[in-house]
């Protein structure tokens, strides 16, 4: 027969279960979350490296051109 205190250290294990089982999944989802924001990170950074190609084409055009006229 399971006493009033037996009831309450079975819910609290339980209970406890429930959370590591919590934390892991939240681990996981930062992980994931981490992963994919290192690759928006590369992406980033090779959009900034073509945006500053195109901007250095632009301003040689505009030298050229000015260097035509």
């Amino acid at each position: 027969m399971f006493t009033k205190k037996d009831r309450q250290i079975a819910n609290q294990k339980i209970m406890i279960k429930h959370r590591d089982i919590l934390i892991g999944d939240m681990e996981k989802q930062a992980e994931v979350l981490h992963n994919e924001n290192k690759a928006l990170r590369f992406e980033l950074e090779e959009a900034e490296e073509l945006i500053k190609r195109i901007e250095r084409h632009i301003s040689s055009n505009r030298y050229n051109n000015e260097k035509a006229v």
